[in-house]
């Protein structure tokens, strides 16, 4: 499964990156689709790990910070509230460069060892 689901993302970005069907925007708008999802999959995963590692610390920090934004928002007015959407959006954009960097490195090992796997498959 693992050698197929490298095989699959070598394939996808190998043909958005060269631009091979002649459909770069859609492929460009598909693979954009893509990363969302994976930024989005990455990060609820991440959160669920650190979250049944320690739950109580999650929970706890999140409740603070919730309460800090409460009382930021009162002592500062929307300002913090346009900052922390800011921040935001940053973190949102950093974590889709960081997935696009990571799908590229699977591609590239994917492509390293496809004919590989593929002969040692073969001959299992």
């Amino acid at each position: 499964i693992g050698i197929i689901g490298l095989s699959a993302v070598s394939i996808a970005t190998d043909g958005i990156e060269h631009g091979d069907d002649g459909h770069h925007s859609n492929n460009t708008a598909m693979m954009e689709n893509f990363n969302e999802g994976f930024s989005l999959a990455f990060l609820a995963g991440l959160s669920l790990v650190v979250f049944a590692l320690h739950p109580m610390k999650c929970v706890v920090g999140v409740v603070l910070w919730v309460i800090w934004l409460f009382q930021a928002l009162l002592r500062e007015g929307t300002d913090v509230w346009q900052d922390v959407t800011e921040r935001f959006l940053a973190a949102s954009l950093s974590t889709k460069i960081f997935v696009r960097h990571g799908i590229g490195m699977l591609a590239a090992w994917g492509r390293l060892l496809a004919p590989f796997l593929t002969d040692v498959w073969q001959d299992v």
